[in-house]
């Protein structure tokens, strides 16, 4: 059986109907659900506007519960941040040379003492806050990477970890 070119054509566009139809009505569907996911997590306390469709119901639902989720984090943070950070760090470097045997033979305290890095190193306030801040809002690994990010900076040396100093 032969078939025209007009008649492929006319085959291809009617079957695209019903799935731009069906592309269209789940664009809407993720758009509610997306209002009802917003109201949710900025007003987790007040009920959803009556008469809304069940994807907003279902985001509001969903939204509501991470807001109250991410509240109870966000205090839990904010404590262990008040228990914690000092403002004060001890910091394990990584003083070795691949090509400086000399270098090497040092012992660590005095390449630290040679380098002239103190054993304790006191963190500016700028780079706390901006640490306080981000673990407020991504956990206190991911702000860690800020500490950790301005010894390295700061003194040019990397570092094989650090502490809070108490």
């Amino acid at each position: 059986m032969k078939i025209a070119r007009q008649q492929l054509r006319r085959i291809i566009r009617e079957s695209s109907w019903g799935r731009s139809e069906h592309d269209a009505e789940a664009r809407g569907m993720a758009v509610s659900y997306q209002r009802g996911y917003d109201d949710g997590w900025s007003t987790p306390g007040s009920p959803p506007t009556t008469g809304r469709d069940p994807e907003y119901l279902r985001g509001y639902e969903k939204g509501a519960a991470d807001a109250e989720d991410a509240s109870g984090k966000a205090k839990y943070i904010r404590e262990a941040i008040s228990e914690d950070p000092t403002g004060r760090v001890e910091v394990e470097w990584d003083f070795e040379m691949d090509d400086d045997d000399e270098w090497n033979a040092l012992t660590y305290e005095e390449q630290a003492e040679s380098e002239g890095i103190p054993p304790v190193i006191d963190i500016p306030s700028d780079v706390m806050v901006e640490y306080q801040s981000d673990a407020e809002e991504y956990g206190e690994a991911q702000a860690e990477d800020i500490i950790t990010n301005w010894l390295s900076d700061e003194t040019g040396w990397l570092h094989q970890g650090w502490s809070w100093v108490r």
